[in-house]
């Protein structure tokens, strides 16, 4: 129920994201939650946090979620 993804450039660390499954409060219903997200700042405007959204929602889906929060 838990993953963290590192993104690199030019082979050294360019970003993060950590998820969690977490159940819903009201529906009871399971799904991804993208806790962290963290690019750094010499990485910004290439791409590093559009990477880590899309493989975080494919973790997500992967994991049986229909939802990321």
């Amino acid at each position: 129920g838990e993953a963290m993804l590192v993104a690199e450039l030019d082979g050294q660390p360019a970003g993060c994201a950590f998820l969690v499954t977490v159940t819903d409060y009201f529906t009871g219903r399971r799904h991804g939650h993208l806790s962290v997200l963290a690019v750094r700042a010499d990485a910004e405007g290439r791409g590093v946090g559009s990477a880590l959204l899309a493989e975080s929602e494919a973790w997500a889906r992967a994991h049986g979620s229909d939802r990321i929060t």
